[in-house]
């Protein structure tokens, strides 16, 4: 197993009455998306559901991988509706990448994409703020 598909455990499928199945997945992020996301979490929410929310929200089939070679986090377990695995899982192969490097991938540019949202509204908010100063 190589650096990149280590912290990747394998899938666990579970289910509960009613429920959407999901799988239980072991990522290891890289500390440049890990710290941004936990202070975004902090702050506002949940980190699984900022991963699906990036997962799904990022063409994985365009946007260039990143490569693992700095310190990663110790092992988050997530849990993803299935559709999102099998879909990372095809992309894979698709691309020859691990599923935690598709994860980091749709994580770093999903995070890349929430700060230029947030500048721009600071820059918003600013502007109204001169605006209605006088």
């Amino acid at each position: 197993m190589s650096d990149e598909t280590a912290g990747v455990g394998a899938p666990a499928s579970t289910e509960s009455a009613g429920a959407e199945r999901t799988v239980k997945l072991c990522v290891r992020l890289m500390d440049e998306v890990n710290f941004p996301l936990r202070d975004l979490v902090r702050f506002q929410g949940e980190l699984t559901a900022y991963i699906i929310q990036a997962v799904e929200s990022v063409d994985l089939l365009k946007v260039p991988l990143v490569v693992i070679r700095d310190v990663k986090a110790k092992d988050t377990t997530i849990r993803v509706p299935e559709a999102v695995h099998r879909r990372l899982a095809e992309l894979g192969k698709e691309r020859s990448a691990s599923v935690n490097v598709l994860i980091n991938t749709a994580v770093a540019h999903w995070l890349e994409g929430q700060q230029k949202k947030r500048v721009r509204k600071k820059r918003q908010w600013l502007t109204l703020k001169v605006e209605t100063a006088d």
